[in-house]
């Protein structure tokens, strides 16, 4: 089984904030317009979370053949209220059949909060999510307490809990992409958010051949987004095409060997 291709709703984040795509359209379009195996929501684009409404939004990615790949969250561990507001997502993607919840922390040092409070907030978040069913993922983020690989080792070692994982953006590993084993061994999912697209749809900012590499034999969710300044209508489907068609010419080389 390869990598299986996600499509965050923060790939038509523009579109969403301004009205002009709602998220069942968003939907819509992943299932009828793109080759792509599933979809993450970014907690940003829910215009009500009535379990009413997240039911509809799970029941017409089943009729889309889409799997619910995660449901895309921050955490601030020194906010006040921060546990709850988690504990209220991970409630979301419960509701939503996600399996993940991938968690971008808050820049925790411009507050004041030590590594201790940091792996502390942690430990209260993995057991909200071992009592919801719903795996942590915790993405490298510049400039907060998981920026690079280190950090990412150091936070799951400290919490030492089966429910905190990694969501990797390669991109923001560039010293570190080259000795991916260690790091592979705790990752469940795949993070890329490209900046502008060439013409066959590569990534003009990043190595997005390099995510690629670091994948290879991936089970996980490889969830895509997109920063660039073009129209997301016509820059996302390039993308995920160009991402597809690396994939596929990656089985045939190997499938040759």
């Amino acid at each position: 089984m390869g990598v299986r291709v996600a499509c965050s709703s923060a790939a038509y984040h523009r579109a969403l904030s301004s009205g002009s795509l709602t998220q069942l359209e968003w939907l819509d379009l992943c299932g009828s317009e793109l080759p792509v195996d599933g979809v993450a929501f970014d907690e940003r684009h829910f215009p009500r979370c009535d379990g009413e409404y997240l039911a509809q939004l799970k029941k017409m990615a089943v009729d889309m053949g889409l799997a619910v790949e995660a449901l895309v969250t921050r955490f601030e561990p020194a906010a006040e209220g921060s546990l709850e507001r988690l504990t209220a997502s991970l409630q979301q993607a419960a509701l939503l059949g996600a399996p993940l919840a991938i968690v971008c922390l808050g820049a925790s040092q411009a507050l004041g909060a030590t590594l201790g409070q940091v792996v502390h907030a942690l430990k209260e978040a993995t057991g909200v999510a071992k009592r919801l069913n719903v795996t942590l993922a915790l993405k490298n983020t510049p400039g907060t307490a998981a920026s690079g690989a280190a950090d990412l080792k150091t936070l799951s070692k400290q919490t030492d809990s089966a429910w905190l994982r990694y969501a990797v953006d390669v991109a923001e590993l560039p010293q570190e992409a080259a000795e991916p084993a260690e790091l592979r061994r705790d990752t469940v999912a795949g993070y890329h958010a490209a900046g502008s697209v060439d013409t066959f749809g590569a990534d003009e900012r990043n190595d997005l051949r390099a995510a690629l590499r670091f994948f290879e034999n991936f089970a996980g969710p490889l969830i895509l987004a997109y920063e660039g300044e073009e129209e997301e209508r016509t820059a996302v489907p390039r993308l995920v095409n160009w991402v597809r068609a690396m994939l596929a010419k990656d089985i045939v080389t190997k499938a040759t060997m």
